[in-house]
């Protein structure tokens, strides 16, 4: 049952002021990808509401991920806090495609990985970093279902497309910039099959 996926995206409270935001990829496809998914979601809702730090919430997360994973799964996860007053984001990045900070006064940088996927080594550290986002910024997360989408004649859609395509939206609302994504891949892969999930969250921070 391919229709049913291993991506995952929320985003919710923490505390007064903070917003929790994630996007990830379960590995494989299926029932027991969508399964993993769900225990991920939820293992990280309740990780984030005790108040630790980004790090210690992805050591935490891998650490019960990782234990009895018979089946050898793993999910790769971006995990970040936002302050809404100060702008400051503090985020982990274990091994997930690196999400893009387009600047209001044009420059454009991405968020690498800070740390490997989760559930793949029980004792596996994660390092936090931090950003600063300031009024009309915007951070666009993604999943690689749409740099790996596939044109009709093999080609795929690929991180350059997306960065040019990115930096033409990056004026619009967040919900156009993901609608806008979404419809160039469409058109991009045609009448291709499509053969992995395509998720998008994008933050837009308010004058």
């Amino acid at each position: 049952m391919r229709e049913i996926g291993g991506d995952l995206y929320d985003y919710f409270p923490v505390g007064e002021g903070q917003l929790a935001l994630a996007v990830g990829d379960v590995s494989g496809k299926g029932v027991p990808a969508s399964l993993f998914m769900m225990m991920c979601r939820t293992v990280l809702r309740s990780v984030a509401g005790t108040g630790l730090p980004v790090d210690r919430c992805l050591a935490r997360l891998n650490a019960v991920l990782a234990e009895n994973n018979s089946m050898c799964m793993f999910v790769t996860l971006f995990f970040g806090v936002l302050d809404l007053d100060t702008g400051l984001l503090r985020y982990c990045n274990a091994g997930h495609n690196p999400p893009w900070l387009l600047r209001a006064g044009g420059a454009a940088e991405i968020l690498p990985p800070t740390g490997p996927a989760a559930a793949v080594l029980e004792t596996a550290g994660y390092t936090a970093a931090e950003t600063r986002l300031a009024p009309g910024d915007r951070l666009f997360l993604y999943t690689d279902g749409v740099t790996e989408a596939l044109a009709p004649g093999g080609e795929l859609f690929g991180s350059e497309r997306l960065e040019r395509l990115l930096r033409e939206l990056r004026a619009r609302p967040a919900a156009e910039m993901v609608d806008g994504v979404v419809a160039a891949v469409d058109a991009f892969a045609g009448a291709a099959e499509q053969f992995d999930d395509i998720t998008c969250l994008a933050l837009a921070l308010r004058p």
